[in-house]
């Protein structure tokens, strides 16, 4: 939590991806972090945020991690 705070990513506490059925379809029942960077590109009509996902083994050592483009309209 410390690199995300550092980073200064929005961020909440670490939960199983059990909690998100889009989430876990594609990982599993596994502890997961999810983090979002918000408006790193903006456009006329929309930005984009870049939602992260990091994903955790059974010791909450990281596994690995996604990056998902999120679009909001203005």
């Amino acid at each position: 939590m410390k690199f995300l705070d550092e980073q200064h990513l929005e961020h909440g506490p670490m939960r199983r991806t059990s909690e998100y059925p889009e989430l876990r379809s594609a990982y599993g029942d596994v502890p997961m972090i999810e983090a979002i960077k918000r408006r790193t590109w903006r456009s006329l009509l929309m930005f984009e945020s870049l939602q992260i996902v990091f994903i955790f083994d059974q010791n909450a050592r990281l596994e690995k991690f996604d990056l998902h483009p999120v679009y909001t309209g203005l």
